[in-house]
């Protein structure tokens, strides 16, 4: 009887191990909240209809954070990369963190770690854009400044990321951020 009963907890045992949860696979990404003096907001449209989305998005410029770098370091590298816009290190304000699980997200990712910064820039010092090749890597096929309004009136839930900036930027336009650490989204 205890024979039987040690096979029977050993086989549980086993089939326990063989069931082990991982992780999912994130991507760690920062995002720059690029806002000029009329509060409008800088966003890029990536076109996914190729790859793992299967759809147009605007985000705010920027991606992933590569080996070594801080989150910090990233939003500054991809706003030099993407958008032309250099700035000191200083200048980010760390705003927002936000995690999302997706099996859309990309491919060889769960979904990803997003790090949003705000910076305030003049528009007409922004070139929009580096290099046709570097865009056209990323998805990217625009830029466009969006007001409030603008922002507030999309009434398809899958156009903006983050999927809530209807919802946040008014309060991040009001000054609604704390400049002593992010918020999670």
């Amino acid at each position: 009887m205890q024979a039987d009963r040690r096979l029977h907890q050993l086989g549980h045992g086993a089939r326990l191990r063989s069931l082990r949860v991982q992780a999912p696979r994130l991507r760690p990404s920062a995002r720059a909240l690029l806002l000029d003096a009329d509060d409008r907001l800088l966003l890029a449209r990536h076109d996914l209809t190729e790859r793992h989305l299967g759809r147009v998005v605007w985000a705010p410029p920027g991606g992933g954070i590569e080996p070594g770098e801080t989150p910090l370091d990233a939003v500054v590298r991809e706003l030099a990369e993407e958008v032309g816009v250099h700035v000191a290190p200083d200048v980010p304000v760390h705003v927002w963190h936000q995690e999302v699980v997706s099996p859309t997200y990309a491919a060889g990712w769960d979904g990803a770690v997003l790090d949003f910064f705000v910076v305030r820039w003049d528009a007409d010092a922004v070139p929009l854009g580096t290099t046709e090749a570097l865009l056209a890597d990323e998805g990217i096929t625009d830029f466009r400044w969006w007001t409030a309004d603008e922002v507030a009136a999309v009434d398809d839930d899958g156009l903006l990321r983050p999927r809530h900036l209807p919802a946040l930027l008014p309060a991040l336009l009001a000054g609604g951020y704390d400049v002593s650490g992010p918020i999670d989204i």
